[in-house]
Formats: structure tokens, C-alpha cells, sequence
């Protein structure tokens, strides 16, 4: 990060409190198989858990199955970079403001877009769907083929 970056504004321990609770609103569940019958394994990363699931037998963390699994830039930097997302900021912007190179930025932008757009999209599709019609093309599939004059 450069030195005076929005993201040393946050605090790193406040952030994964907040992740953690998001998280896990309801209680850890296993992201493989959904069991609520976990066991905290051990401490991961200084404010993350490590668990271990008796149902399935695998081991998972709190960033498991998320878009901050596997990155090397810190929590903070993915809450700042979701906020300037919902703020519209571009990604030039977002990758100024946190000291990162342009196509990082661009990965966490799509990653956060992408949430977003499922998150909106999930909210519609609650409940009963209906649909009216829908059109399917089959290529060439029921069509007479073209008859040729002459030549033969």
C-alpha cells in the first residue's frame, strides 16, 4: 500500500470482525457440505479460524468459497475496494488509491461487480418465478432446405 492510502484508514482487526459476522450470521456452516456441526481447528491468519467438519471430514477457513480466498491483498483493501465500486469509481481510480497495479484492480473489480450482480439477481429470483414465453433457437431444425434449380 502507499503511505497515505485510504486503505490504512480501516482497521484490519475491525474488518474481520465484520467479515466474520457477515460470514457467518447464523453460526459457521460447512461451505462444502452445510453442516452446522463444525469444530474451530485452530487460528488462520491471526484473526481467521481455521474449522474442521466431522460430517464431510474437510477443513475449511473463515474466507473459504469467498472472492477473498486465496488473494495476497489484505481485507482492508478489498472493503475499500468495494466501497469505491459502489461509489462507481473506476478502476484506474481504485487501483490508484490503493497502490495496486491496474490489472489487480481490475480482477477485484470484476470479483465485486460480479457479487454484486448475483446478490441482485438472487433478490429477484426469490419465491415463485414465472415466465411467460420463451424462444429457442434450434438451427436449422424444422426447415425445408432450399431446392436448387438446374445444374446438377
Amino acid at each position: 500500500m502507499d503511505e497515505g492510502s485510504l486503505a490504512e484508514l480501516l482497521d484490519y482487526e475491525y474488518c474481520a470482525e465484520l467479515f466474520r459476522q457477515m460470514r457467518w450470521p447464523n453460526g459457521t456452516r460447512c461451505p462444502h457440505c452445510a453442516s452446522a456441526a463444525v469444530e474451530e481447528f485452530c487460528q488462520y491468519q491471526e484473526y481467521f479460524y481455521r474449522y474442521t467438519c466431522p460430517t464431510c471430514g474437510r477443513t475449511f477457513n473463515d474466507k473459504t468459497g469467498t472472492i477473498f480466498e486465496q488473494s495476497k491483498l489484505p481485507l482492508t483493501a478489498w472493503f475499500v475496494g468495494i466501497y469505491l465500486v459502489a461509489r462507481g469509481r473506476s478502476t484506474q481510480t481504485i487501483s490508484d488509491e490503493l497502490g495496486v497495479d491496474y490489472n489487480t484492480a481490475l480482477r477485484m473489480t470484476k470479483l465485486i461487480r460480479g457479487c454484486i450482480y448475483c446478490q441482485k439477481v438472487v433478490a429477484k429470483l426469490k419465491g415463485k418465478v414465472e415466465v411467460d414465453e420463451h424462444y429457442q433457437t434450434a438451427g436449422e431444425k424444422g426447415k425445408k432446405k432450399p431446392t436448387h434449380a438446374g445444374g446438377g
